[in-house]
């Protein structure tokens, strides 16, 4: 392929937090990466050593990950024309081969007219981020654009509906109580279209719920049990036999890898689906620590976006 096929670019004045989008969409996009860990393209991978510029070798960005077998390249500086030239196009195009680039620009002036001059007829959508005058608009806007961002690469990224959502963390680090949120979600919004609940746990408390709901033809099951017992493969195996779901939302212990993690991987193989091995973005992470606490229930939004993204349906 010549060059990247949709360019996404987010325009807005100095100062106005194109940067910072950019960093937390690479941050949401690495739970959908073929190799987190892949070491060919670590994250971040900063190519602005050279720069004059203190803020920008510690604060920007030039990377590319790979997801569904496409590479998504992402570029936080937009402010400076000849950056975008030799470092945003000519390393994210030329020498990596990014099928998507997510960039910046100004609002007006050279960098926006360059852009303009050179990939109009492949810029996918402007996202136009104004300044805003207080932190928490910042912050807010920020993340708006960023899941926006977001919703359109998984539209393009992901062809196929069939996927396993699996919240991976170490025992009692909330996983069961973020599924439970989602179903709370899920129950505000789409209670009638439940057609299947069970809560009966044998050993393991009073809270754990699976769930099955039809919603006009997407379905979509819900197992917050994590522990390795009998119960939870039943009930995986259901989802994905039984009930045929189109989205399966789940939880399983890190230490419990070749047990829960490998059923999970089985059924994967079996059934065709995609399995997103996700944790809350926001957590044990020094990049964005500002962004911590904006949403406690960080793991429902990330599902919403997929939700969104993939089946036309708001969780939130």
């Amino acid at each position: 392929m010549n060059g990247a096929r949709n360019i996404l670019v987010i325009a807005g004045p100095s100062e106005a937090g194109k940067s910072t989008t950019v960093r937390i969409i690479a941050q949401m996009l690495i739970q959908y990466a073929d190799d987190p860990n892949d070491p060919s393209v670590p994250y971040p991978k900063t190519d602005y050593q050279n720069s004059t510029s203190k803020i920008a070798r510690e604060r920007e960005i030039l990377t590319r990950i790979k997801i569904n077998g496409q590479y998504v390249g992402l570029a936080s500086m937009g402010d400076n024309v000849r950056y975008i030239k030799e470092k945003t196009f000519s390393k994210l195009e030329t020498e990596w081969h990014c099928d998507y680039i997510v960039c910046c620009c100004r609002e007006k002036g050279s960098t926006r007219t360059y852009i303009e001059d050179s990939y109009s007829n492949r810029v996918y959508k402007w996202y136009p981020l104004p300044k805003m005058s207080t932190f928490n608009e910042i912050k807010e806007k920020e993340f708006e654009i960023a899941n926006t961002i977001v919703q359109d690469l998984i539209i393009q990224l992901f062809p196929i509906r069939k996927y396993i959502i699996c919240d991976t963390n170490e025992p009692n680090k909330g996983k069961s109580d973020s599924l439970l949120k989602i179903f709370e979600y899920m129950e505000h919004r789409y209670s009638k279209y439940r057609t299947f609940l069970d809560t009966d746990f044998i050993c393991v408390g009073d809270k754990d719920v699976y769930a099955e709901y039809d919603i006009n033809g997407i379905k979509i099951a819900i197992l917050t049990l994590g522990d390795d017992v009998k119960q939870y493969h039943e009930h995986l195996d259901r989802a994905a036999t039984t009930f045929c779901a189109d989205l399966i939302l789940c939880a399983s212990q890190k230490d419990y890898r070749n047990k829960t993690n490998d059923h999970i991987s089985c059924i994967s193989s079996n059934y065709g689906y995609r399995v997103v091995w996700g944790r809350n973005p926001y957590v044990d992470t020094h990049l964005l620590p500002i962004e911590l606490n904006l949403f406690p229930d960080a793991f429902a939004h990330e599902v919403d976006i997929l939700m969104h993204g993939l089946y036309g349906l708001f969780l939130i």
